[in-house]
């Protein structure tokens, strides 16, 4: 109802406005008019009369324009307030969530599915399916996280490639190399049967994964012989065991050093006698008893010592110590044999 008042009131308003623009006008014109006649003519008091008179209703006309323009600016106020309130209507849509309706695509799924149980097949319940299969439910207990498993095309039976060799060659499961392996995995599978130790080395020679024993390494025997490692005496026996003579043969002098005696004298090695005892020349070493003194006999003679004649001459045999001169002590060889030889081809296992 009060838009419609306004409404009104603008309209009469700007008709007001309009017919009083209009008056205002033709009131100019005739001015205008007259007073060009005026300028053309001489100026007579008869006609100047009419135009006070016309003049008076000019400025009482003009006094309504004035005070209905008033309602027309206070008219636009309210139009601006209508238009707040339409932009928070759309915003309430989009808050809507429709992907709520996926939750139940997990009800579909049947627990059942879940609960089957293929661990529990045994030989009987498999004797349909892939021998394969077969094979390896029959032989669970026969094969290890890695080895490979396949049946053999001409005897049909089952085999496996393991030992760290679990690479598959084209070849028959007899076949001395239907199976590789890899240095690495020939070690690690040494390893886990405790037959090296991890800070241990290995090395291929003629397709033989080998390790040699502690303190030695490869000589140049073949890789095929007993002892294709060697090492160093002192390494292998201690720190007084020599070779001698490149025999391959270590030795020990204990408490003592190697002479110039010919080995198997029974007297390569030598050493001081102990604290008052004497060397003799066969390499023992020995002392009279106090008051005697050496005689001529030979040292090992009971009458080795003596009183002397003025002494009655009593005669007495020496006293022995340690030898001085002694038998070396053998310690083995510098060769020795592998402590790890795997060829890395080898045949399948036959697990049945």
């Amino acid at each position: 109802m009060y838009n419609k008042m306004s409404q009104q009131m603008v309209i009469i308003g700007s008709a007001a406005l309009f017919s009083s623009m209009i008056i205002i006008v033709i009131i100019s014109v005739v001015i205008y008019y007259q007073y060009f006649q005026e300028t053309k003519k001489d100026k007579t008091p008869t006609t100047s009369a009419p135009v006070t008179t016309t003049s008076a209703p000019v400025t009482t006309t003009a006094a309504p324009v004035t005070t209905t323009a008033a309602p027309v600016t206070t008219t636009a106020a309210p139009l601006s307030i209508t238009k707040s309130p339409i932009t928070s209507t759309p915003v309430t849509k989009i808050t809507k969530k429709p992907v709520t309706t996926a939750s139940p695509v997990t009800k579909i799924i049947p627990s059942s599915l879940f609960t089957k149980k293929p661990v529990t097949a045994t030989a009987s319940s498999v004797a349909t399916v892939d021998p394969l299969v077969k094979c390896k439910v029959e032989h669970a207990s026969k094969i290890r996280t890695g080895d490979i498993v396949f049946i053999n095309s001409s005897d049909k039976k089952c085999y496996k490639c393991t030992a760290g060799r679990y690479t598959r060659e084209d070849l028959e499961a007899t076949n001395t190399k239907a199976c590789k392996g890899t240095e690495g995995a020939i070690k690690e599978y040494a390893i886990s049967e405790k037959k090296l130790l991890p800070s241990e080395g290995v090395a291929l020679d003629s397709n033989i994964v080998f390790a040699c024993p502690e303190n030695t390494s490869r000589n140049l025997e073949a890789i095929s012989s007993e002892t294709p490692c060697s090492g160093q005496c002192s390494s292998l026996y201690g720190s007084e065991s020599f070779e001698h003579m490149s025999s391959g043969v270590c030795y020990t002098c204990e408490g003592g050093s190697r002479n110039a005696n010919l080995a198997g004298s029974g007297k390569e090695c030598y050493r001081s006698c102990e604290s008052g005892y004497l060397p003799d020349p066969n390499g023992k070493c020995y002392k009279c008893k106090d008051g005697s003194s050496r005689t001529l006999y030979a040292v090992d003679d009971p009458k080795a010592c003596s009183t002397g004649i003025f002494n009655g001459d009593i005669l007495s045999p020496a006293i022995f110590g340690k030898d001085w001169l002694y038998s070396w002590r053998s310690d083995g060889k510098t060769s020795r044999p592998l402590k790890l030889k795997e060829n890395i081809y080898s045949k399948a296992t036959l697990l049945g």
